[in-house]
This record gives C-alpha cells, sequence and structure tokens, in this order.
C-alpha cells in the first residue's frame, strides 16, 4: 500500500525532470561551503540513534506498557543504518 504511491512519486519526478520544459542540469547550484560547526557523519548518525532511541523508550513505556522493547528495538534498527 505504501510503495505504489511511493514509486508513482519517484517516477513523476524522473519524468518531471526528463521531459519537463526545464533540466535538472541547468539548475544553477550554489557553492557549499564547509561549516566547521557540523559534526562528522558518524557523530551524526550516533545522536540521531540516541534521539530516536530515547524518544522509543519513553513514548514505548508511555504508551505501550510491558510492550515498550518492541518500538526500542524498531527505533534501533532503523536508525542503525542512517547515514544521511
Amino acid at each position: 500500500m505504501i510503495g505504489v504511491p511511493a514509486c508513482c512519486c519517484v517516477w513523476l519526478e524522473w519524468a518531471g525532470d526528463r521531459f519537463g520544459p526545464w533540466r535538472a542540469e541547468d539548475r544553477p547550484v550554489p557553492p557549499r561551503r564547509d561549516s566547521r560547526l557540523r559534526p562528522r557523519p558518524g557523530t551524526r548518525m550516533a545522536l540521531q540513534m540516541a534521539a530516536a532511541v530515547a524518544a522509543a523508550f519513553a513514548l514505548g513505556w508511555l504508551f505501550f506498557g510491558h510492550h515498550w522493547p518492541w518500538l526500542v528495538l524498531t527505533a534501533y534498527v532503523a536508525a542503525s543504518g542512517n547515514r544521511g
């Protein structure tokens, strides 16, 4: 049920970039400058996972009673491989 709308969105974006009146390559890209305030990707990933697991502990204990470990496990699995 979720995959069909997701695929349609990707296909529509691809079709718009390919056949639309504009080209994706024609857009000006502003130059990126490196920020010294951003942590390294590994540190960011650890912080995101810590926040997700902490929220899962709180919400799982609050709403799901003795089934809270399932929410924590799901949050850990979903956030442990996130590199973006």
